[in-house]
This record gives C-alpha cells, sequence and structure tokens, in this order.
C-alpha cells in the first residue's frame, strides 16, 4: 500500500488508497481499540488529514485547558480556533471529530449557524470536555445538540469497553456504534470489525466505501493484525502510520489513552511517508 501510493501520487488509479479530488475537504481516520484483559485499557489512533499547507502546521499546538490551577482536559488545535479538534480528559475519555458527508455543503452549514444556531462541531466538542466527566456523560453531550454540519465523533473511555462511533447529522444522532456491540445498520454486513475494536474514515460505517478512497479495508485489516494479542501504544502506533492510513494528506498524528490523559501527538511537516516527526510541548489556556 505505502510504495504504490507515494508512487501515484493520485495521478494514477489507486483503488487502495485515497485519491479523491483536491477539492475535497480533509480526511481523517479514528481507531478505538480495548485489549482481552479486564483490565486493560482502551487506545485511540488519531490521523487527521486535512492537508495544511507548511506555513500553518507550525501553529498547531496541543494545549492544556486549566481551571484554578488543575488541567480539566487536553486538546490539539490549530492557533486561533476557537474548538479543538480532538483531546483527553484524564480518567474520562477522549474524542475526535472526523468529516461526514465531505462536511456539508459549505452555504449550508454556514446558513445553519446563522440563522438557527447550530454549533460547529469542534465547538461542541470542546465544550463536551468542559462539562463532561466521563465517557457516559461525554456521549450524551455529543449525542444531543443542533450542529451547523454532519460529523462523526470517535470516542474512547476511561473503562474497558468504553469506545464507539457516534454517527451525527445536524439536528440528531443517526447511529451510536460501540465496542462489542453489533451494528444494527449494518444489514448488509458491508464492515465487519471485530467486536474490540472500531475504526472510521469518512463514511457511514454501514455503507460502501468509495473505491478512490478505501482506508477502511486495510486500515481494519492492519489493526486486526496489529492489535490481535494486546492493544498497546506502539500496535495503535503501527495501525496509524501504515499507509494508505496515514498519507500524503496527513498532517497530525494523535495516540491516546483516556484512563492515563496520555496523549502523544506528532505533526508531520512533509507529506512524504518518510519524514521526521516533530513533537510539541503543551501550552496552556485557562477556562
Amino acid at each position: 500500500y505505502q510504495l504504490e501510493g507515494i508512487a501515484s501520487g493520485c495521478e494514477i488509479k489507486n483503488t487502495t488508497g485515497p485519491c479523491p479530488p483536491k477539492s475535497r475537504p480533509g480526511l481523517c481516520t479514528g481507531f478505538v481499540a480495548n485489549g482481552p484483559g479486564e483490565n486493560d485499557p482502551v487506545w485511540q489512533g488519531r490521523n487527521l488529514d486535512w492537508n495544511l499547507d507548511p506555513s500553518v502546521l507550525q501553529y498547531v499546538k496541543q494545549v492544556n485547558y486549566q481551571r484554578s490551577g488543575h488541567t480539566v482536559f487536553t486538546g490539539v488545535q490549530v492557533v486561533g480556533m476557537v474548538g479543538i479538534t480532538h483531546g483527553v480528559k484524564k480518567g474520562g475519555f477522549s474524542v475526535q471529530v472526523n468529516a461526514r458527508d465531505d462536511g456539508g455543503n459549505v452555504l449550508l452549514n454556514m446558513l445553519e449557524q446563522i440563522l438557527r444556531g447550530g454549533k460547529e462541531p469542534t465547538h461542541h466538542l470542546r465544550r463536551a470536555f468542559e462539562i463532561a466527566g466521563d465517557f457516559g456523560g461525554a456521549e450524551e453531550v455529543l449525542t444531543q445538540g443542533h450542529l451547523a454540519n454532519p460529523i462523526y465523533f470517535i470516542m474512547a473511555g476511561a473503562n474497558h469497553g468504553e469506545g464507539g462511533i457516534i454517527t451525527r447529522g445536524r439536528q440528531e444522532t443517526i447511529d451510536v456504534w460501540r465496542i462489542n456491540e453489533v451494528s444494527s445498520k449494518d444489514s448488509k454486513k458491508v464492515n465487519a470489525q471485530p467486536h474490540w475494536m472500531r475504526l472510521e474514515t469518512n463514511y457511514d460505517h454501514w455503507e460502501a466505501v468509495p473505491a478512490f478512497d478505501d482506508r477502511r479495508t486495510p486500515g481494519v485489516e492492519h489493526a486486526t493484525e496489529a492489535c490481535k494479542d494486546s492493544v498497546t501504544e506502539a500496535c495503535v502506533q503501527e495501525v496509524m502510520l501504515a499507509w494508505p492510513t496515514k498519507n500524503f494528506r496527513t498532517d497530525i498524528t494523535s495516540i491516546i489513552c483516556p484512563r492515563t490523559g496520555y496523549m502523544n501527538t506528532t505533526v508531520w511537516v512533509s507529506p512524504s511517508a518518510i519524514v521526521k516527526l516533530t513533537q510539541f510541548e503543551d501550552d496552556q489556556i485557562l477556562v
């Protein structure tokens, strides 16, 4: 997968990796998994594929949001953003946003915000981190509320078995697919995943993905093989760095454990799959 994607650069047909039109919004992959032991923590891997300009990448920060001198949660964002793209609350939960329906129609999204008061999903996510204390509380917040555009929230929790994918429309929750649950939507059986993991790209999990952007199939295959015996930081990182999960659009990779509050964020300074990683120290914001 990796060599094919690098060599093609989407100049030739590539049915095993992302070759969407350049005008499409950023793509992403979210992966949550839990090992077999009752005390095994849930891990989350996050790739953000916005294809940002290198001049913007220097402003990507991992930020500790603090209240009364204590960190409430840690989020990742571009400096100037009000919302966050993903984050973790120690001992509570972690969440990321993935675009759905190509991010929605831009004009309709703006009208939804201006005329109907719909919240931008990254703002809604930040609010969830501010008010929710655990996985269940965060799920309740994120499945409710009026959003400006459709979105996926991919979640992990501090307790064994806490993880899943929330599929949101602007005004309603379409589906919640948790770890260890059978999908009520996938009647066609197009997306078979092991019960201990969930992997989401940018398409409804009960529908087939387009051939020009099938990151799901190799992603599930890599995850099933890499993490089949135990789920660790190392195996999650292996999954997130394998082509086409990591691809020429990937800007950010984070490996997260909500039980401990650990989040290791890497910003890729080049679209090449072979680059030196740039690690960032946490910045502080008061909330």
